[in-house]
Order: structure tokens, then C-alpha cells, then sequence
């Protein structure tokens, strides 16, 4: 089983990202998020029409994209403010990446992302990483 963030679900949808080359792997198995990553994932979306990266309608593919990839969003390791700002600060993330890395740790998963400090906060908290 795999926590994937938005950076990884990014990169398999969007046609101008680049697929990771792990992503076979990381479709092999049961993938697993937080319900923050809905909430990542419509931000971006959003951002990419207000940028004029994407029209509405391509907006909306890719969102159907996304729903499609087969990730069941309803985890949470129901961290505490103070544990998530205690995770967030020792690990240089926000408290939104310090979710997943929460997540990964509570179930024992590995981790999908390509944000680069989480890459590093997650080999650095024992769990396996896909980038």
C-alpha cells in the first residue's frame, strides 16, 4: 500500500508534467491519500485556469482524470495540531505535507511524491519512497 500527495498525482495527469518513471509501481498497488489531497488537487486545478494554463473544460478532464486514478482519500492518522506543527517543524514541511508523512508513518506505507523535502523528510522518518 502507497500514500501518494499531490505532486504525485500531478505528474501522472497533467499532459505538460512529466510521468514519474515509478509510476507503474506505484499503480500496482492500493493507493491511499489523506481528504486533503482532494483539496490540493481542485487548488491546482484552479490555479491552472486562473494562469491561463488550462481551460475550464480541460480543467474538468483532468479532475475526472484524477477521481479515475483510483485513490481512496477517506485515510487519516488524525494527527493533533501540536503533533502536526511539532512533525512540520522538525521536518522543514508545511502542515499539509507533514499529513502524508503522518499518514505513511501511522499505516507502515510507502510514499509517492516528487516535492523534494518531502522526499527527504520521509527517508529521514524510515519510509520507502516512489518518485
Amino acid at each position: 500500500m502507497i500514500v501518494i500527495d499531490s505532486s504525485y498525482a500531478i505528474a501522472t495527469v497533467y499532459p505538460d508534467e512529466k510521468t514519474p518513471a515509478s509510476a507503474p509501481d506505484v499503480f500496482a498497488q492500493k493507493r491511499v491519500a489523506t481528504p486533503l489531497l482532494r483539496l490540493e488537487l481542485g487548488n491546482s486545478l484552479r490555479s491552472g485556469i486562473l494562469r491561463n494554463r488550462y481551460t475550464i473544460a480541460e480543467a474538468e478532464q483532468f479532475a475526472d482524470a484524477f477521481d479515475s486514478l483510483g485513490i481512496d482519500c477517506s485515510y487519516s492518522a488524525k494527527p493533533n495540531v501540536k503533533s502536526l506543527l511539532t512533525r512540520s517543524v522538525f521536518l522543514g514541511l508545511t502542515p499539509y505535507d507533514a499529513t502524508y508523512i503522518d499518514l505513511a508513518l501511522a499505516l507502515d506505507f510507502k510514499l509517492a511524491t516528487l516535492d523534494v523535502a518531502m522526499i527527504r523528510a520521509a527517508k529521514s522518518a524510515g519510509i520507502t519512497v516512489y518518485a
